[in-house]
């Protein structure tokens, strides 16, 4: 009898919203619920299912933190953003931020919700992306920024490194620019 092995998956590069997408989809008009959705996501890299969870109490101002509740019931603290900081202020402070309709009186809205919003609003503002990739976004740009992978592996609220690295994406100006650092006489010197 033949054996026959599983089918290598090729691996799927990041593909995180483009800087000019954002700033498009940014300039849209939108309900300001979609808005601060769209900033959690690309801000903080929340998940849906924690944008959908997120509540008023979760900031911590004088700090200068949120509370992410992740995957798997894990709590976990980040820094705030300033512009989300600034954007608290104009949600409630206690309870959910995105309740749920009439169906689920009190109750958040689902992660579904929260990702056919964000996709909607991108359409509409006809720039390729989705929730999903924003979280992309924050990865690579912050990874881009200067911050080290460990950093964002922890920002991110990853377990591994590995699946951090999903998320980002090596642009050619950063390859290029890791080439051109190297130095051949670095001993030398």
């Amino acid at each position: 009898m033949l054996k026959v092995g599983t089918v290598k998956q090729p691996k799927r590069k990041p593909r995180p919203v483009a800087d000019e997408h954002l700033i498009t989809l940014l300039n849209v008009n939108m309900m300001h619920r979609t808005r601060v959705m769209i900033l959690l996501a690309a801000l903080s890299g929340m998940r849906c299912i924690e944008i959908a969870k997120f509540r008023g109490d979760h900031i911590d101002l004088p700090r200068g933190r949120i509370l992410v509740l992740g995957k798997g019931g894990d709590e976990e603290w980040v820094p705030i953003h300033p512009v989300l900081a600034t954007t608290a202020e104009t949600m409630p402070a206690r309870g959910y931020w995105f309740v749920s309709n009439s169906t689920r009186p009190g109750q958040h809205v689902r992660a579904k919700s929260v990702s056919q919003i964000v996709g909607d609003a991108f359409r509409r503002a006809n720039v390729p992306g989705s929730a999903h990739p924003l979280r992309a976004w924050y990865a690579t740009t912050l990874l881009a920024d200067g911050a080290d992978v460990r950093t964002v592996q922890e920002l991110m609220r990853q377990s591994s490194l590995a699946n951090t690295q999903k998320y980002l994406l090596a642009s050619e100006e950063n390859k290029r620019a890791a080439i051109n650092k190297l130095d051949l006489y670095r001993a030398v010197a």
